[in-house]
């Protein structure tokens, strides 16, 4: 009995002593591994988990106030161009965007050669389409010209720096560098317009289009040929704040669209009661009203608000000096004035043969000390919110004015039927102006000759 008990202790321990040597695996269906590898040093790390080829990595949830953003790319520590990469990228003519400097820098921390050609800005998108491969690796487009850039399969989206680009930007910036909520642009600067006055015939800016009226019933003179405020009423671009600032739009509440037009809506009709009221103290017809007309009488002081553009500025400020101001598009009715914006931003020509690269350069490029050599060279406005709030632009008392408004701006829709808006728009307009049609059948009308053209697009 003694012995049976004594084999059974020691047949006990060696199945214990077997266990141990074989290393100890927990039991269980699929013997998991344990959580944690052995590094140098003796700590303990977790794996990182797996991830199939090209998956994106999320950033950690942020601890300590400030936006990390997610890498370019989880599959390696870096976003790297391709080997032996040379770029060629089109500049705006005349504006001389990339500093010498800046270049070299590139080049020094990419590896990656960049030839710069001048080409003017009008004509990259033509040129894209027509030389595909053999145009340039990355392109300065409008917002005008994205969405069939985008349509023709020219342009890749900007997807590794998504995040980052939509977190810097203003909201305007993004949208007018997206096409269907997709991005694709690398937001450079961006146009709008305010309201231009001379201080030497009016104090302050009048803060809302009744302050415009009243001022303007005592100053106007059509015999001497002296008016309150012009603009360029028959242009739908100029014009916009008076159709959407109440609650109007165009394609969609995001412009992204075509099936839901809001140019006759009755918040639509309300804004554009403010523009018909004008017409008593702006007895001027829409034709007359050339940007060349305009300039004359404001720098010679016999106009005393323009509503217009950056490319003005330089001009007024010659000719007043000192005594120009310039302010927000003051309030209609109760609303917030908004007004158009267009985006200057670089694009990826989907034919590049250094697709890598070329992202890297184009967001290389529009960052914010990018944007504010840019700005500094050509007086535009930038879109980066830090460059916004740097001193450069807060003390310039024009430029953050100009973003200031840019600020309360939609940029011009993408889709390439926004071509089919101008015409029947400005012609509502004028015969709004010019000829007293009632409102509502003007925009009717506009808005049915918009349908018919979406319609016959659709069908050819």
């Amino acid at each position: 009995m003694r012995i049976n008990k004594v084999i059974a202790f020691i047949t006990t321990l060696v199945m214990i002593l077997s266990i141990s040597a074989c290393g100890g695996k927990t039991a269980g269906p699929d013997n998991v591994p344990p959580a944690a590898v052995d590094v140098p040093g003796g700590a303990n790390t977790p794996p990182p988990p797996d991830q199939p080829d090209g998956a994106k990595t999320a950033p950690p949830p942020d601890q300590s106030g400030a936006k990390t953003p997610p890498p370019p790319d989880a599959n390696g520590p870096e976003f790297t161009a391709e080997a032996g990469a040379k770029l060629v990228v089109w500049e705006n003519k005349g504006e001389q965007v990339l500093s010498d400097d800046f270049v070299k820098e590139f080049a020094d921390k990419y590896g990656v050669e960049v030839i710069r050609e001048e080409v003017e800005l009008t004509e990259q998108g033509d040129r894209l389409t027509q030389e595909g491969a053999s145009a340039a690796d990355v392109v300065m487009l409008s917002t005008r010209e994205l969405g069939k850039a985008v349509e023709a399969g020219l342009v890749l989206p900007n997807d590794t720096f998504e995040v980052e680009t939509r977190s810097n930007n203003v909201s305007a910036a993004v949208q007018g560098v997206s096409y269907k909520r997709t991005l694709y642009g690398y937001p450079l600067a961006a146009e709008t317009y305010l309201l231009y006055y001379n201080k030497t015939l009016l104090q302050e800016a009048p803060k809302s289009f009744e302050d415009v009226i009243e001022f303007s019933k005592k100053f106007t003179d059509k015999s001497k040929e002296r008016y309150g405020l012009m603009w360029d009423i028959g242009n739908i671009y100029y014009s916009y704040p008076f159709l959407v600032s109440s609650g109007g739009y165009i394609y969609g509440q995001d412009g992204t669209d075509i099936n839901d037009i809001g140019l006759n809506s009755p918040e639509a009709q309300k804004s554009m009661e403010i523009l018909a009221r004008l017409k008593e103290v702006l007895p001027v017809k829409t034709d007359k009203i050339t940007k060349d007309f305009k300039g004359s009488l404001f720098t010679s002081d016999k106009l005393a608000m323009d509503i217009n553009d950056l490319s003005v500025l330089g001009e007024y400020k010659k000719a007043i000096g000192e005594n120009l101001g310039v302010a927000p598009i003051p309030v209609i009715g109760k609303y917030n004035a908004i007004s158009f914006s267009e985006i200057k931003a670089y694009y990826v020509n989907a034919k590049s043969q250094y697709p890598n690269a070329a992202r890297l350069f184009a967001h290389f490029a529009s960052t914010k000390e990018m944007q504010l050599q840019h700005s500094e060279r050509t007086g535009d406005i930038p879109t980066n919110k830090e460059a916004q709030a740097s001193d450069q632009i807060k003390n310039d008392p024009y430029l953050s004015i100009f973003a200031e408004q840019l600020n309360t701006s939609h940029a011009v829709p993408s889709l390439p039927e926004m071509d089919n808006v101008w015409e029947p728009v400005g012609a509502a307009l004028t015969e709004i102006w010019d000829n007293d049609k009632d409102i509502k059948a003007a925009l009717d009308d506009a808005v049915k000759q918009i349908k018919e053209r979406n319609i016959a697009k659709i069908a050819k």
